[in-house]
């Protein structure tokens, strides 16, 4: 005869800490996603449509050259010595980068103690 209990035992689920912390996790986040999209669900965006990219856009342009700016409108700078003023229509001029030299290797430090 097979003995009824051992085959009616419901087999027990044992969760180690961190598959549990991570269990509450996906739950939590599962409860946050639902929250938000009830939240994110209850406001309409209206119905009027989106302004295209000219109209938002100003007419002018951000950023100007200071040549320009007449000379009466034009801010008063300072610049440092060697510095000079660039104009619109001016090539940039690049320099040449800077040789990469290593750094001489430091000698070890030594350790000095009682003994030495």
């Amino acid at each position: 005869m097979t003995d009824l209990q051992a085959s009616r035992a419901v087999p027990r689920i044992t969760l180690t800490p961190l598959e549990g912390r991570l269990y509450i996790i996906a739950v939590l986040a599962g409860v946050y996603l639902f929250a938000w999209r009830a939240i994110a669900g209850t406001t309409t965006p209206s119905a009027a449509p989106r302004p295209s990219v000219a109209e938002v856009a100003p007419a002018h342009s951000l950023a100007v050259w200071l040549d320009d700016l007449p000379v009466a409108k034009r801010p008063a700078l300072l610049l440092p010595t060697g510095w000079r003023l660039a104009s619109g229509g001016e090539p940039a001029i690049t320099l040449p980068a800077p040789r990469m030299v290593r750094a001489p290797a430091s000698r070890p430090l030594r350790v000095r103690t009682r003994s030495s």
